[in-house]
């Protein structure tokens, strides 16, 4: 950073210092999420999301659009639901649903949004998954809990924090370095 500490940071830049440039995050959940959606058979998956342009955010829909396409599979404007964050998506998920041809899995960026989703499907009588699949990243103890109907792809987050212990110790070794 500009003050002399070094930081490395485990995901994406908190709002406000988006040009830190040691992030270290694995995308790779997504794309493994989005294709164990369509080995399911899914042909129609949304995407829930967080509208920024982070680059974690940007990185995600990257991977689901890539999955998806390399899938053969259409990626549309419509089925990229994005808010911001700790904006509830019950009304766009229910205008997902009352289309003619509604998506029959739904890819939600984190657990809590996967989570919420779930509980708001469940109040008005979607069953999941036999209904409509819900897949996400994360591995928190809730979205795997019994009871909770998630197809959770845990994130890397001991290979993470290895990468990021060693990025640390290189910015020490070498201040003067750059990005990594």
């Amino acid at each position: 950073t500009d003050w002399g500490i070094p930081l490395v940071l485990m995901g994406d830049a908190p709002r406000g210092l988006e040009d830190i440039s040691y992030a270290v995050w694995d995308p790779s959940a997504v794309g493994v999420a989005t294709k164990h959606l369509v080995e399911q058979g899914h042909k129609r998956i949304a995407y829930l999301g967080v509208r920024d342009n982070r680059k974690m955010s940007i990185t995600s829909r990257h991977m689901f659009r890539d999955a998806m396409e390399e899938a053969g599979l259409e990626c549309s404007r419509q089925d990229l639901i994005l808010h911001e964050p700790g904006e509830a998506f019950d009304e766009p998920v229910r205008r997902l649903l009352e289309r003619d041809d509604p998506p029959t899995a739904l890819f939600a960026l984190y657990d809590d949004i996967a989570i919420s989703v779930l509980e708001m499907l469940r109040a008005r009588g979607v069953r999941c998954p036999e209904d409509v699949s819900i897949a996400t990243v994360g591995g928190s103890p809730l979205a795997s809990a019994p009871g909770y109907e998630i197809t959770t792809v845990k994130a890397p987050v001991e290979e993470e924090g290895r990468v990021s212990a060693e990025c640390l110790l290189l910015i020490i070794e070498n201040p003067k370095r750059g990005p990594i």
